[in-house]
């Protein structure tokens, strides 16, 4: 069994928190495309481009809204604080969640020296999986890489 213990900190925390804000940017602009036909539509059609201008005030204040930065109690509530790999499955604790992926979902772990940061396809996608690698109470880093063979990728 291999377990980090422990909230992250430092450069490894910044990484969270930033690949947080961009998963919910992508998600923002995503659905702010799948609205745009229909307003632009009905802006063609009532000669108006108050309907664009509003659109686009409101997709720019929505997207300016992801770098307001989350209260400290927020942040320690969805920072991870245990992820292990248990069998065939690693999972991911913080006091808000409980996410658990399959390890052969597991695309590609990029590691930046100090914390790995596991990456999975668009379908099964999530940000938390961030292993501080100081953090590491069970297990060896060593076991870590070989369980992930091949898919380490050293930044």
């Amino acid at each position: 069994m291999i377990e980090f213990n422990g909230c992250i900190s430092g450069k490894a925390k910044k990484h969270f928190i930033k690949k947080c804000r961009r998963f919910v940017q992508i998600l923002l602009f995503i659905g702010m495309l799948f609205f745009c036909p229909t307003i632009c539509y009905f802006a063609i059609k009532n000669k108006s481009n108050f309907l664009i201008e509003l659109f686009a005030y409101c997709f720019i204040g929505m997207f300016g809204m992801t770098y307001i930065p989350k209260s400290k109690k927020e942040e320690k509530s969805l920072t991870p604080r245990k992820i292990f790999v248990s069998d065939e499955t690693i999972v991911c604790i913080a006091d808000k969640y409980t996410e658990s992926q399959s390890i052969h979902d597991v695309k590609k772990i990029k590691d930046y020296g100090d914390f790995y940061d596991l990456i999975f396809p668009i379908g099964r996608y999530s940000e938390k999986f961030i292993c501080q690698k100081e953090l590491l109470s069970k297990g060896t880093l060593e076991e870590f890489e070989a369980l992930f063979e091949g898919k380490i990728e050293r930044k």
